[in-house]
């Protein structure tokens, strides 16, 4: 019994050794892409995202019944859905929130941080 068992072990122990490092290969490979992903992920992250800086017109309308003004800054490289968005629609889709929430613009600036948009109610400008 234990020679049949050796004979056995002797068949199948190389095959078994191939398998194990082909396993381990593919899981390396498997944990190596998923870091890499994380790391892009990362890096589009730290991007400012669309849905904040429509969010901050919430707090722009506020400001502006308060003292009759307020400002808006679009960050550059804004991303839509997690993705790299078009300047011209990320300009086009905020003047729509903007005009949205009774606000019009009065001034645009560009800075180092994006474009300061300065806001007023749409009613106090007519």
């Amino acid at each position: 019994m234990v020679r049949s068992f050796v004979i056995a072990a002797a068949i199948v122990l190389p095959y078994a050794i191939f398998k194990v490092r082909q396993v381990r290969a593919v899981r390396r490979a498997h944990e190596a892409s998923l870091r890499s992903d994380s790391d892009s992920e990362s890096k589009v992250d730290q991007l400012p995202a669309l849905e904040t800086v429509i969010g901050d017109i919430g707090f722009v309308v506020d400001e502006a019944s308060r003292n009759g003004g307020a400002m808006l800054v679009v960050p550059h490289d804004v991303t839509v859905s997690d993705r790299p968005a078009d300047p011209l629609i990320v300009d086009a889709l905020v003047r729509d929130a903007l005009a949205r929430s009774n606000l019009v613009v009065t001034a645009e600036l560009d800075s180092p941080e994006g474009r300061v948009l300065e806001c007023t109610l749409l009613s106090t400008t007519r």
